[in-house]
């Protein structure tokens, strides 16, 4: 029996889940009107056509493809006429589902008529929405006879069927699946039966296919009860065979260059985790790999970067290999720098303390003067300050200002310094140097309470008033070569030129 060639969309069925929007129906051919009349050839009346822009136009519309005649409508009020029979061919595929979903709806699913095709899969969609979530049984054997069914929609050249196919299997990764509880073998048994169709999809030759396609592998790949599976990443990775069609590969490359990141990323956090050290050293590898490609966006997925992560050798290597990447020295190093730094100021603080002992071995007279001694260190010719402990040690020559060698241990953080640079230590370098100033006039360190009172008093004269407290006849009494100094010099009026230093 010839089936009728002319298509009409069913009408619309309150009962039913609406239908999917008709993008993929071409506009109807305004046909031209014999008059009667006059025998010659009229414009249509184009107000009788409805919008083609919003929905329920476009969903009422009777798309015209072919020049026969529509068959009668049904008893139940959907899609006129009925679907051709299933070949044995197609029965045989198709024997799960008819066991689950009846014969006449796998006819239409299966039907020439690209109608019959979505109707079929919304009345799917309709039942698996609505079966009670008691049985897992049951609803584990609807899953698996809808798979043929979402297999042969995305690969449907019907835009609307496509995208029935799509809502139809987004439903059941979103809502199905954790509804009944399934188990995660089901869901991977899912995405592995339909994803190679979608990835052949995504290499359509009209744009809008290939867009979905792609769009949907994203998205299926974030979903949460597919992304602990890395199927999408799974399957995307594996490389064809032969020669591919340009498009197909393409899209195949976009594909994982977008899932490159997220998805990989996501796989190599948990199998980091893993119990066997095999499978940590090649994921660390494949992390260091990807790491020299795209850098910083690697460390997103990872534990901080802290004392606490790096504690585990693991993270520890890990980081040390993305700092030497990025140039910078590793934490290991910096660390390792600083304790040589360390042990290195305490050399030289526990050779100053030794000399220092020395020095005043010789001028309690403990020890002979040794001038390998004195003159190993002597102070730059820098003004001299006056030290919170003063602890002067003399020299051969009193006269000799410069040749003095004077060290003290700062009150503030016990560091021995040459006095001739005290106040440079405590204006730069000291832990308490935010609590000095610098008086312009006589360059010493003052505290900062008593900084205003001591620019206020011009008390201090410089150098002079320094080498008068050190050296002068009332000056400071702790220092030996004072009183040598007065000593030796020439009475008064003798030498008015000579100037006591």
């Amino acid at each position: 029996m010839h089936h009728s060639s002319r298509e009409t969309p069913a009408q619309e069925n309150t009962e039913q889940s609406p239908r999917m929007p008709y993008d993929e129906r071409p506009i109807p051919v305004a046909k031209k009107v014999l008059s009667a009349q006059n025998n010659c050839i009229t414009s249509p009346d184009y107000s009788l056509y409805p919008c083609m822009n919003c929905f329920p136009c476009r969903a009422s519309l009777a798309i015209e493809e072919e020049e026969d005649p529509a068959p009668p409508d049904t008893a139940s009020g959907g899609i006129t006429g009925e679907p051709e029979p299933l070949s044995e061919k197609d029965m045989r595929e198709a024997s799960a589902a008819i066991d689950i979903f009846g014969e006449a709806l796998v006819s239409k699913a299966y039907s020439k008529t690209w109608s019959y095709r979505e109707d079929a899969l919304l009345a799917v969609y309709k039942q698996m929405q609505e079966l009670s979530a008691s049985n897992k049984q049951e609803a584990r054997e609807m899953l698996r006879a809808s798979i043929p069914l979402m297999k042969r929609a995305i690969d449907d050249k019907v835009y609307a069927v496509f995208k029935a196919g799509l809502m139809l299997l987004k439903m059941i990764l979103t809502e199905y699946i954790p509804k009944h509880k399934l188990q995660k073998s089901d869901t991977v048994m899912t995405m592995e039966k339909t994803l190679p169709n979608l990835l052949h999809k995504s290499g359509d030759t009209a744009a809008r296919n290939r867009d979905d396609a792609k769009n949907f592998i994203y998205e299926c790949a974030t979903m949460p009860e597919v992304k602990p599976t890395m199927v999408v990443p799974h399957e995307c990775v594996k490389p064809w065979k032969g020669n591919l069609a340009p498009r197909l590969a393409q899209s195949r490359a976009e594909i994982v260059d977008g899932l490159t990141v997220d998805n990989i990323m996501n796989f190599c956090v948990v199998a980091l985790g893993h119990t066997s050290a095999d499978v940590r050293v090649v994921t660390e590898n494949i992390v260091k790999a990807l790491y020299k490609e795209v850098g910083q966006p690697v460390k997103d997925y990872l534990p901080p970067d802290d004392e606490k992560t790096r504690k585990n050798t693991m993270w520890r290597l890990l980081f040390e290999y993305f700092d030497k990447v990025d140039g910078k020295p590793s934490k290991s190093d910096v660390k390792r720098q600083k304790a040589d730094e360390e042990a290195r100021k305490q050399q030289e603080i526990d050779g100053l303390q030794k000399q220092l002992q020395q020095l005043k071995d010789m001028a309690a007279g403990k020890a002979p003067v040794d001038e390998s001694a004195l003159e190993s260190k002597k102070p730059s010719k820098r003004p001299m300050v006056k030290p919170k402990l003063n602890k002067t040690l003399s020299k051969a020559d009193p006269d000799d200002d410069t040749s003095v060698y004077n060290m003290d241990k700062c009150a503030n953080c016990k560091q021995v310094v040459e006095i001739a640079s005290y106040t440079d230590h405590l204006l730069t370098e000291c832990e308490a140097k935010s609590n000095y100033a610098k008086c312009n006039r006589c360059t010493e360190a003052i505290t900062k309470p008593e900084y205003e009172q001591h620019v206020a008093e011009k008390a201090c004269n410089g150098e002079d008033g320094w080498k008068n407290h050190l050296m002068g006849k009332d000056g400071c009494k702790q220092n030996p070569r004072r009183l040598l100094a007065l000593n030796k010099q020439p009475p008064t009026g003798c030498n008015k030129n000579r100037l006591v230093e």
